[in-house]
């Protein structure tokens, strides 16, 4: 009996011994891993006339408008039936993503001259003249070039048939130092699918 006990005990320590051991074997390959996905956000940067609106939404010091003036009125000025032209220039260069451009141009509430128009407007190099009806949207894919002028040419109608101001409103707005003010509204919107 005492030899049984002997072989009991000795099973019991083997048993011990050998789940001890495979406890120990299956611990080499029970292992735990952790990580981050390091993922790049697109960028969103656009400049109007160098002006990043990211920064802000009054761009109206990036505006220059452009009058060359004629043998009848001076450089630089608005008159009835003067005609000139400022530029609005898109940099999207550091944008990752498509885009869209909504221009909205129109006479502003608080002009003195209300006879305004936008005549025409060209993009970048090309010389060809497009008509502007008052609203203005271009899409921008990933591979397009994403820094591009538009030149609008702004004149002040003196034409008797369209213009909304007589001769006298228009010499009113003169004598006061009236002002000739334009809205310009750009929304940039990303594009998706």
């Amino acid at each position: 009996m005492l030899k049984r006990k002997f072989r009991f005990l000795l099973a019991l320590i083997a048993l011990f011994i050998c789940l001890s051991s495979i406890e120990k074997t299956y611990a080499k390959y029970v292992t735990a891993a952790s990580g981050n996905a390091d993922i790049s956000i697109s960028r969103w940067n656009i400049k109007l006339n160098d002006f990043d609106i990211t920064n802000g939404s009054n761009f109206s010091s990036a505006i220059i408008p452009a009058f060359n003036g004629n043998d009848y009125i001076a450089a630089d000025i608005i008159a009835p039936g003067a005609e000139g032209q400022f530029d609005i220039t898109i940099d999207g260069s550091e944008t990752d993503t498509a885009y869209s451009l909504d221009f909205a141009i129109s006479v502003s509430g608080q002009s003195d001259v209300k006879d305004l128009i936008i005549t025409k407007y060209t993009i970048g190099d090309d010389l060809t003249e497009y008509t502007y009806d008052g609203n203005l949207i271009t899409n921008f894919n990933l591979t397009d070039e994403k820094n591009i002028t538009y030149h609008f040419f702004v004149k002040w109608n003196d034409d008797d048939l369209t213009e909304t101001m007589n001769n006298s409103d228009d010499t009113t707005a003169a004598v006061n130092n009236g002002k000739a003010i334009m809205d310009i509204n750009i929304k940039v919107t990303q594009l998706v699918n």
